[in-house]
């Protein structure tokens, strides 16, 4: 080995530098193959004629059967409450399948919203026939019929849907509470009558 081989070898020289530019390049081009996303073929897998969606649209209002299918407890945004969260489906008909979003306010400092949540979620009980439970999923995939409306929304102004009525059997209950023309709230049980003056002994 000569003078100038021995001096490129230990300190590096040109030879050496060739070789560390190769090995850094070769590496990157491993990164960058790797990194490349895999092709798929995706052709007859699509309609070419097919309308582009525009976004969400409510459901037509109406009454529908649904079921729920997933369910979750969970605290408000604030903390200062408890939701259960219910993912249903529509059960039948021309919109079978499709999901639908429940939340109770079961829990809130707020009397009212807590008031609304607990006879919105006594409707939904007396529409599956599970009047009491421990668990939310006792109502998984229980059929339940009810009066589905249209809103807007105040802070957008955009259409939802809203269930306005639970729909099951009242029977010839007397004191059975009435549902509400609105939001899906009951209305309170009606005070007796008072006696008339002339019903008087």
């Amino acid at each position: 080995m000569c003078g100038n081989d021995r001096a490129n070898k230990k300190s590096g020289g040109p030879g050496a530098q060739l070789n560390y530019k190769s090995a850094i390049n070769n590496t990157a081009t491993a990164v960058n193959e790797g990194a490349l996303p895999k092709m798929a073929s995706i052709a007859g897998s699509y309609n070419p004629d097919a309308e582009p969606s525009f976004g969400y649209t409510p459901l037509p209002a109406g009454e529908y059967q649904m079921e729920i299918v997933e369910s979750d407890y969970v605290a408000t945004a604030s903390g200062s409450g408890m939701i259960l969260k219910c993912k249903a489906q529509i059960v039948g008909g021309d919109y079978d399948g499709r999901p639908f979003y429940i939340n109770y306010n079961l829990e809130n400092k707020n009397e009212t919203a807590q008031e609304i949540g607990q006879r919105d979620f006594a409707g939904l009980r007396r529409a599956t026939g599970v009047l009491e439970l421990s668990d939310s999923e006792e109502l998984h995939f229980k059929t339940f019929s009810v009066k589905v409306g249209v809103k807007a929304r105040k802070d957008t102004g955009e259409m939802e849907n809203v269930i306005r009525e639970y729909l099951f059997d009242r029977g010839e209950t007397a004191s059975a509470p009435k549902p509400a023309n609105n939001d899906n709230r009951q209305a309170a049980t009606a005070a007796p009558a008072k006696a008339k003056p002339w019903s008087k002994k």
